[in-house]
C-alpha cells in the first residue's frame, strides 16, 4: 500500500471564496489540483492572526499552547 501524498497551499489574505471554482479569480491550476485530489470545503482556523494559526498547523498544538 502506498503512502498518500500531501500537499499544503497555504497563502496570505485569501478566502475561501476567492478561490471557489465559480468566482472571477482565474486559477487553474489549482483547479485541476483539487479536481485531481481533495477539496476541503469546510476549514476552521484556530486563531484570526496568520502567525499563530501557521504554527498551529505545522506543530498541531493551539496557539496558547506555542506562545502566540
Amino acid at each position: 500500500m502506498s503512502r498518500p501524498k500531501i500537499l499544503f497551499l497555504i497563502t496570505d489574505h485569501t478566502n475561501t471564496a476567492a478561490l471557489a471554482p465559480s468566482e472571477p479569480c482565474l486559477t487553474p491550476h489549482l483547479n485541476e489540483l483539487a479536481a485531481e485530489g481533495w477539496r476541503f470545503q469546510r476549514c476552521y482556523t484556530p486563531n484570526a492572526i496568520c502567525s499563530p494559526a501557521r504554527a498551529s498547523l505545522m506543530t498541531s498544538f493551539y496557539p496558547s499552547s506555542h506562545g502566540r
